[in-house]
Parts: C-alpha cells; sequence; structure tokens
C-alpha cells in the first residue's frame, strides 16, 4: 500500500497486538523518508598511535593522501588541530568526526624538536 501525504496533514496510523489496539496520529515533516546516502568521511592516509607520554605519533603515513601532500613523515609528532591540543586518542577522533572532505585544517607537528604549522587538505 502507499499512501501519499503532505506537510501538515495528520495521518492516523492503528497499531494493533492481540486485542489491544493504539491509533497514533503521525504528521509528515519537510524531511524525506527516502535514504541518503552517508557523507564522504575523509581520509588522512596516515597511521597514528598515541606515546606513553600521550602525545600523537604519526606512524606511517600512506602514499598519495592528504598527510603526504602536506609533507607529513613517520616520525612527525602531531600537537595540534586547528589550535585544539591532540593529547588523547579522543582528542584525535573527536577533531576527525568534525572534518568533512574538502576542508583544510591547520595542523601543528614537531619534527626533530622543531614545531611547524601546515595545512592539510581532506580528501576521501
Amino acid at each position: 500500500m502507499r499512501l501519499t501525504a503532505h506537510v501538515g496533514d495528520v495521518v492516523w496510523l492503528t497499531v494493533q497486538r492481540g486485542r489491544y489496539s493504539i491509533d497514533l496520529p503521525l504528521v509528515p515533516s519537510t524531511l524525506s523518508p527516502t535514504r541518503v546516502a552517508p557523507a564522504p568521511r575523509p581520509l588522512l592516509g596516515m597511521r597514528l598511535a598515541m606515546t606513553q607520554q600521550c602525545e600523537t605519533l604519526v606512524e606511517a603515513v600512506g602514499g598519495g593522501g592528504a598527510a603526504e601532500r602536506a609533507g607529513l613523515m613517520a616520525g612527525d609528532l602531531l600537537e595540534t588541530w586547528n589550535g585544539v591540543a591532540l593529547n588523547s586518542a579522543a582528542a584525535v577522533q573527536q577533531q576527525m568526526s568534525r572534518a568533512q572532505v574538502g576542508d583544510t585544517v591547520w595542523v601543528t607537528v614537531r619534527r626533530g624538536g622543531v614545531p611547524a604549522t601546515v595545512p592539510l587538505v581532506l580528501k576521501n
């Protein structure tokens, strides 16, 4: 059965189980019931690990990824992501969850004790 309803209409749905039934009002919203594909997630192109000192270590950099294009290398320590300290795995995950493909984030890395801030363009 297909039912056409418009925004603001009230549609009554009767749910029956055994001898009990309940009528529920449904009001269509502006949202489409059609499934929407999730937005693509950005990929950094590097593998990270936490050191015993709670520093975010770049363990490896993948070929052609965002990290490689930004000049990051294995052994670099990530210190900040758009000014937010990356002192735990949760902090890294939180920043990545907010990022979208196409974003440019500013990452501060420390290589050989020397800090540098570089732009990282996120791709998928």
